[in-house]
């Protein structure tokens, strides 16, 4: 199978692996030779995307594109733009990129250049379609991207083999693993990938905040204390307000100082609605919310159970 794939007719791939395609959950896009991406408007919309053997082969000689968030489970990509830094980058936090593309399962995709590669994963079935993140260095020039969806939920795309690249090199298939059984992503660049699109907090501190307070230990020892004698188990208004205010310091541990105490009410807790609140924290409002917001519903919880 690995051999019909590698193959350089576009037609005799698509023909030799016909009664794959459709078991393999892939969605494909066309795209016209020597261009990296679709042109045809409304291209993610499902009517003008391929899952049917049938419906690739009539297409002839083309650029393929897998539509990953298309894909059942979706799939999605780890495209490497400078192999070097972006060695670096995993290792600083414990992945081994050579270790990756080595696997004996694993993927790739080279068009050729030098210093680039693309590995190829499935994510989880129940994970669904994250947002794609590009890492750049200090010059805003691109070293990796994980991709799947854009922000509002649509595919992006990658070229498989044999699409012809502009430069006029012809896409080929890397690594040890299947093309047609692609593996799933490991855990540890999951969480990584996880971490970067995580709600990011604003950061400013609103400089009329009298309760504002540098971020030191016994600060965040007093918002822990505060934060003791109000039940999480509260009202939504209560609840939400409280972790606004203690967003509002603008601390690095802000977030994880909401989090810890809102699951210290686990039969109410729900991951999903915390991280809308956070989300929607705005330190710019006209009528903020303030750590005052802790002072008076720690004295009231004292006043009431003390």
């Amino acid at each position: 199978m690995k051999n019909a794939i590698q193959a350089e007719d576009h037609a005799a791939i698509l023909i030799q692996s016909i009664e794959h395609f459709e078991t393999a959950g892939l969605a494909f896009v066309p795209i016209t030779i020597g261009k990296k991406g679709p042109t045809k408007k409304q291209w993610q919309s499902p009517e003008n995307l391929l899952k049917k053997s049938h419906e690739l082969v009539s297409l002839g000689r083309t650029n393929l594109g897998i539509a990953h968030a298309a894909c059942t489970p979706p799939t999605c990509a780890l495209d490497i733009d400078q192999l070097v830094p972006a060695n670096e980058w995993f290792a600083a936090r414990g992945v081994s990129l050579a270790h990756l593309m080595d696997a004996p399962d694993a993927v790739g995709v080279s068009s050729g250049r030098v210093g680039s590669a693309k590995l190829l994963y499935r994510l989880p079935h129940d994970f669904g379609t994250p947002r794609s993140i590009k890492i750049t260095d200090k010059n805003k020039i691109c070293i990796l991207e994980f991709r799947c969806a854009t922000k509002n939920g649509s595919t992006v795309q990658d070229l498989i083999p044999p699409s012809v690249h502009p430069s006029g090199t012809t896409y080929r298939w890397t690594g040890s693993g299947d093309p047609l059984k692609i593996p799933e992503i490991p855990q540890n660049v999951l969480n990584i990938w996880q971490e970067l699109i995580k709600p990011k907090r604003k950061q400013k501190i609103l400089k009329f905040d009298p309760y504002s307070r540098p971020e030191t230990p016994r600060q965040i020892a007093i918002v822990r204390d505060l934060l003791s004698y109000i039940d999480a188990d509260c009202d939504y208004e209560t609840w939400r307000n409280c972790i606004w205010a203690i967003l509002s310091t603008g601390w690095e541990r802000a977030v994880d100082l909401a989090l810890a105490w809102s699951e210290s009410a686990p039969d109410r807790f729900e991951p999903e609605a915390f991280w809308n609140v956070v989300k929607s924290y705005e330190p710019d409002r006209t009528d903020p919310i303030t750590l005052g917001t802790l002072y008076f519903h720690a004295r009231q919880q004292e006043t009431t159970h003390g």
